[in-house]
């Protein structure tokens, strides 16, 4: 629910003012034109929602040109933003009065997370005029990490305690996960799998320890975690090893 809310705001904050139908970005034909100056082409959906998925999927989505002028509309450009979208709209195509089009909207979530703010621009021109015309719609989706671990990890261990700690991070892929290692850089740290196998929804737990030996310091560097099928993801990991307490004496000169 809450991420179909943010899509739903983002979706407003894009298009706001937008009816059922996306508007074009330039002027509609003079009025000397055979076509009807407020009648241009109209694309449905006006913004194209994919609504939350995992990195990696792929989502599709039919989008309908229509043709309410009274006069033939010619597709001159098809602009995407972004090379994880892909369509079928034929630059050359004509849509006749009253007709419609219809193509496949195409996102390949591989590499992106996070809120995905996108968009395609159809450029077309009227069949007897030479001035362009743009209909652009925003295409937004909301991709989780196949594997949610913070960029980041930081624990701090204060003298007499246990120099461990316990990374977790959320599963989110459809099929069960075989994880093979978890490999830190820094020799000092040793990583060990707690869960080699998980499945959708599940935590991923990596135990990190130090050796006792260790002076107080920070010690850190990434941490390598990869699966069965040749998966792989990085993080990093910094300890703060602080003593139990601190004395500063300051000289004293009589």
């Amino acid at each position: 629910m809450k991420a179909e809310l943010r899509i739903a705001a983002l979706i407003l904050a894009v298009g706001i003012g937008a009816s059922t139908a996306a508007e074009p970005t330039t002027k509609p034909p003079a009025s000397g034109e055979t076509a009807k100056a407020e009648k241009t082409l109209i694309v449905t959906p006006a913004a194209v929602s994919f609504g939350e998925c995992v990195e990696g999927d792929v989502r599709s989505q039919t989008i309908v040109c229509t043709n309410p002028t009274g006069q033939d509309i010619r597709i001159r450009e098809f602009k995407l933003s972004c090379e994880c979208l892909s369509g079928n709209l034929q630059e050359g195509a004509e849509i006749k009065p009253g007709a419609s089009l219809t193509f496949d909207l195409v996102m390949d979530s591989t590499g992106e997370v996070g809120t995905e703010g996108k968009s395609f621009t159809v450029v077309y021109s009227f069949a007897k005029a030479s001035e362009r015309h743009e209909v652009t719609v925003p295409v937004l989706c909301l991709v989780k990490p196949v594997l949610a671990l913070e960029p980041r990890y930081e624990f701090l261990i204060i003298d007499g305690e246990p120099r461990k700690a316990v990374i977790k991070a959320v599963y989110n892929g459809m099929e069960p996960l075989k994880l093979k290692s978890a490999k830190a850089q820094n020799s000092h740290i040793t990583a060990e799998i707690k869960t080699p196998e998980v499945t959708t929804g599940k935590e991923v737990e990596i135990a990190l320890s130090l050796p006792a030996s260790l002076p107080s310091a920070m010690i850190g560097g990434p941490i390598r975690i990869e699966a069965e099928g040749g998966k792989g993801w990085d993080t990093f990991v910094l300890f703060k090893l602080r003593p139990f307490f601190k004395v500063n004496f300051t000289e004293i000169k009589y």
